[in-house]
C-alpha cells in the first residue's frame, strides 16, 4: 500500500467537480479579501455582490469562477452552508481523531437527514465520539438518544440484549464531507474503507482501525475478529491488516438471526493478536481486557524465544520454561529449522541463541519455489488486465496486482515491485 504522510485535505479542490453543490456552499476568508471583485469589470449577481463583499463570503462557484483574481492562502478560508452554523476549514487537517471517527462511523454510522448517527453501548466510546466531535467541528449539534435497539427483521422484532446511545451531529456541510468527499456511503452493505485512508501513514490508518474494531469488532474467548455485511469493506479492512504484517482467515456465514450473509476476519494466532494488540487494539476497556486475557496466554514457543535474552544450555532452558528436556528438545529442533534460534558449540555443552531481535514466528516466505510452469488455454476470448488507480485490487479474498506493479509478500509487509525487478529476485 503506498503509504504517504498527508496531513490536510483541501476542500476546495475536493469539491471543484461536484457542480450540484456549489452554489450551497460559501467562501469566508479575511476581512477584505473579496475587495479585489469590485475592481474589476467582472460582476456578481447583481442582488447579491454588496452582501456577499460587506460580509466577506462568496459561493463556492462564484469563487471558483474568480479565483485567479484572489491572492489569499487556502489556510485563511473556511467553509459555511446556508442554515447551518457549522464552520469548516477549508485546509481540513487529517489527525487521529478524524480518523477514529471515521472508523466509527463506517462501522456503526448512518445519515439520517442531514444528520450523521453513531450508534454503541459502550461508554467508553460514547465518551470518545462526543469529544472527537467537539474538537473538530465548531458549530455543530450534539444530541444523545438512548433506547433499547429494535430491529423487523422479515415480520420478525429482534430486540438488541444492551442498551444503546444514538449519538446525532453533523448538519449538510459535515454531511458533504462525509459522504461527497471521504465517499462514506449509506447502508452497511455498501460500506466502504474510504479511499483517502489506503494513502495515510502507519499511525492514522491504525486510527481508523481501532474505530472500526471497536465498532464491529470483538473479542471473547479465544476469538479475535472483526465481522460486517460489506465483503468489499471486509475484504479492504484484510488487506489493511496484511500490510500490518497481521495474518489472519477470512470466513463468510449465513446469519440465522438477520438473515443475511456476515463476511467475518479472524485473528487466530498468539503472534497476531499481540500484534494487534501493539498497533491498534480497542478503545473500550471491557474489550481491551478480553484481548489481554487470550495473550496472556504465551506458547511455549514464544516463552523460548523471549527467555533467550543471552545463549542457554538446553537444560538451563528446560528448568526457565518448566518443561521437559524431551519437549525444550523439541521445540528448539522447531525453531532452529525456521531459522529463529542457532546452535553453537561450546567445549561438550550445546549454547543456543536467538537469531536477531524479532520473538515471534515469521510465517511468509520472502520468495515461494517454483513447483511447475505450464500454458493454459483460455477458457475465454479475451484476457483482461485489470489497472486501478492504487495498482491493487482484492477478487475473492487473494490480494491481486496488475503486470506493472506487481505486490509481494516480505515480511508480512505488501511491497511493489515492477516485473522485471521480480524475476531478477527469483532468478537469484
Amino acid at each position: 500500500i503506498p503509504k504517504e504522510d498527508i496531513k490536510s485535505v483541501n476542500l476546495i479542490e475536493e469539491l471543484r467537480n461536484k457542480t450540484g453543490l456549489l452554489d450551497n456552499i460559501f467562501v469566508h476568508g479575511p476581512e477584505g479579501f473579496l475587495n479585489i471583485l469590485s475592481l474589476t469589470s467582472k460582476k456578481l449577481k447583481s442582488s447579491t455582490e454588496y452582501v456577499h463583499i460587506a460580509k466577506n463570503y462568496i459561493t463556492l462557484k462564484e469563487f471558483y469562477d474568480y479565483e485567479s483574481e484572489f491572492n489569499v492562502n487556502h489556510k485563511e478560508l473556511y467553509l459555511t452552508v446556508k442554515g447551518s452554523t457549522v464552520k469548516l476549514p477549508v485546509i481540513f487537517d487529517l489527525n487521529t481523531d478524524l480518523l477514529r471517527l471515521l472508523g466509527y462511523f463506517v462501522a456503526e454510522g448512518h445519515y439520517d437527514g442531514y444528520s450523521l448517527v453513531i450508534t454503541n453501548s459502550e461508554e467508553a466510546i460514547i465518551t470518545d465520539v462526543q469529544e472527537i466531535i467537539n474538537k473538530l467541528f465548531d458549530g455543530t449539534f450534539i444530541t444523545l438518544s438512548h433506547d433499547i435497539r429494535e430491529s423487523k427483521i422479515r415480520n420478525r422484532i429482534i430486540q438488541s440484549k444492551n442498551k444503546r446511545t444514538s449519538i446525532y451531529f453533523g448538519g449538510k456541510l459535515i454531511k458533504i464531507l462525509f459522504k461527497e468527499i471521504l465517499g462514506i456511503k449509506e447502508y452497511a452493505k455498501n460500506k466502504r474503507v474510504p479511499n483517502l485512508v489506503f494513502n495515510l501513514n502507519n499511525g492514522l490508518q491504525t486510527e481508523f482501525l481501532k474505530g472500526l474494531f471497536s465498532g464491529d469488532g470483538e473479542a471473547r474467548g479465544r476469538s479475535l475478529g472483526y465481522s460486517s455485511r460489506s465483503l468489499i469493506l471486509r475484504e479492504q479492512v484484510s488487506l489493511l491488516l496484511t500490510s500490518f504484517g497481521i495474518e489472519h482467515s477470512l470466513v463468510d456465514e449465513w446469519d440465522k438471526e438477520y438473515e443475511c450473509n456476515q463476511y467475518r476476519l479472524k485473528i487466530n494466532s498468539f503472534d497476531d493478536k499481540l500484534k494487534f494488540s501493539e498497533l491498534i487494539g480497542f478503545v473500550s476497556q471491557k474489550r481491551k481486557e478480553k484481548l489481554q486475557l487470550q495473550i496472556q496466554k504465551i506458547p511455549i514457543r514464544v516463552q523460548l524465544m523471549w527467555s533467550l535474552n543471552e545463549p542457554k544450555t538446553l537444560n538451563e532452558i528446560s528448568q526457565s520454561l518448566g518443561i521437559s528436556l524431551r519437549h525444550a528438545q523439541n521445540e528448539l529442533y522447531r525453531r532452529i529449522k525456521e531459522g529463529l534460534i542457532f546452535r553453537n558449540n561450546r567445549g561438550s555443552l550445546y549454547l543456543y541463541s536467538r537469531n536477531g531481535e524479532n520473538n515471534l514466528r515469521d510465517r511468509v516466505k520472502d520468495l515461494y519455489d517454483i513447483q511447475k510452469i505450464e500454458k493454459i488455454p483460455s477458457s475465454t476470448e479475451f484476457l483482461y488486465d485489470l489497472e486501478t488507480e492504487d495498482n491493487y485490487f482484492v477478487a475473492n479474498g487473494i490480494q491481486v496486482h496488475n503486470c506493472s506493479w506487481p505486490q509481494m509478500l516480505y515480511n508480512n509487509t505488501v511491497r511493489f515491485r515492477s516485473v522485471k525487478n521480480t524475476v531478477d529476485e527469483m532468478e537469484l
